[in-house]
């Protein structure tokens, strides 16, 4: 599927704990990249990281967490025995480490965003302004970055970061639909959804910025109008407590599950048994999920925001609503719940889009053109400065 002559050997650096798009990006470039010019350090027992080790690349768990300072020399010493050229990160804390052992070891370094620290977290937040602060001066040894949607390279560039270091990459993605299994015996079994029901699913992570909440509220409106329709929400995170007592005080437990982690595998199945995609997102990049979902053939409701737009377009390919717009997510949330037929035109309008626009062969040879340039532009500036 992908053939490039030999030219940079490349380390991959994703720290985070939790399984996200970043991840899913990330195990796309570790599967298709040129096979021997390619590894990857993670933590210890992350999801990412068990899933590079049913690759065929060099696997590098590094700590079990990623504040240790342990992980700057190990890091540097994996970088000087693998050969590696250009080190990219795709987290700020991977960032953090990488841009120190970049500046030790001489090698170049990339920054590969996924979202834009002050939407994520909010810029008057004190995560939100640290993540931002960091990202920005740890970028003496910078020579790219990737950015996977344009309003991530405007704010970039808005910072004021040159714009011939940026590259925008969309996300993409490629799946066998017919490979995928059905999840709707699971849902039976586990949760008795019969298999006629109208299953709407939401994909990430269980953090503040996802609008899971506001989703929870939004379900209890059609529950009630319609009571064959129920809601998934896969994924782990800090707000599973809370959400779980949102569940509980709309009287939701037997229409709203929220299925913890799943391997992407299942996560696949899951979307292929559903009628619904959602994401209530106050902010993404270009979501792999959304994505998957459109290649599934799903109607999509979506928040108008981040990369979102760049991948479908409101009233063709999905419906996508104002951010944090309780009533306009339950007239959409309505809308499909009330209409096989609109589900299954919005769904194929969008996998034509993505099967049309998002080609996996694309973002991975951008992405190593990228490297190329950034390897390129780093060894220009060592000659300049020498």
């Amino acid at each position: 599927r992908f053939y490039v002559e030999s030219f940079v050997k490349i380390l991959i650096v994703d720290l985070s704990k939790d399984f996200g798009g970043a991840s899913s990006r990330v195990l796309s470039l570790l599967r298709y990249l040129p096979a021997g010019q390619v590894g990857f350090v993670g933590l210890e027992n992350s999801p990412v990281s068990l899933a590079a080790k049913k690759l065929s690349i060099p696997v590098h768990c590094i700590s079990s967490s990623k504040v240790k300072p342990i992980i700057l020399w190990r890091l540097i010493k994996i970088i000087r025995q693998g050969g590696y050229q250009v080190i990219d990160t795709h987290n700020i804390q991977s960032k953090l480490w990488g841009s120190m052992a970049a500046i030790v070891t001489g090698k170049a370094l990339v920054s590969t965003l996924h979202s834009w620290y002050g939407s994520e977290h909010k810029s008057n937040s004190w995560r939100g302004r640290f993540y931002t602060h960091l990202e920005k001066h740890t970028n003496s040894k910078l020579s790219l970055y990737i950015t996977v949607a344009k309003t991530i390279k405007e704010a970039l560039l808005e910072s004021g970061f040159q714009s011939s270091k940026v590259e925008l990459i969309h996300n993409a993605v490629f799946i066998d639909s017919v490979a995928i299994p059905e999840y709707k015996k699971q849902l039976d079994v586990q949760f008795a959804i019969p298999g006629s029901s109208t299953i709407f699913t939401a994909v990430g992570r269980l953090v503040p910025v996802k609008g899971y909440g506001a989703l929870i509220r939004s379900f209890r409106e059609v529950a009630f109008r319609y009571p064959d329709s129920y809601c998934l929400i896969v994924g782990d995170g800090e707000l599973r407590k809370e959400l779980n007592e949102i569940i509980q005080e709309n009287e939701l437990q037997n229409k709203v599950y929220l299925l913890g982690y799943c391997d992407h595998n299942t996560v696949l199945s899951i979307i292929k048994s559903s009628d619904v995609f959602v994401m209530p997102s106050q902010s993404e990049g270009t979501p792999i999920a959304l994505l998957e979902a459109a290649a599934l053939g799903k109607a999509i409701i979506a928040s108008d925001v981040g990369g979102i737009p760049e991948l479908v377009s409101n009233g063709e390919h999905a419906i996508l609503i104002p951010p944090s717009d309780h009533e306009a997510l339950i007239q959409a949330l309505i809308k499909f719940a009330d209409n096989q037929n609109l589900r299954d035109a919005y769904g194929k309008r969008a996998q034509q889009r993505v099967q049309e626009k998002f080609d996996i062969d694309t973002m991975i040879n951008s992405t190593y053109e990228a490297y190329k340039k950034a390897w390129k532009l780093h060894q220009t500036q060592k000659k300049s400065s020498s």
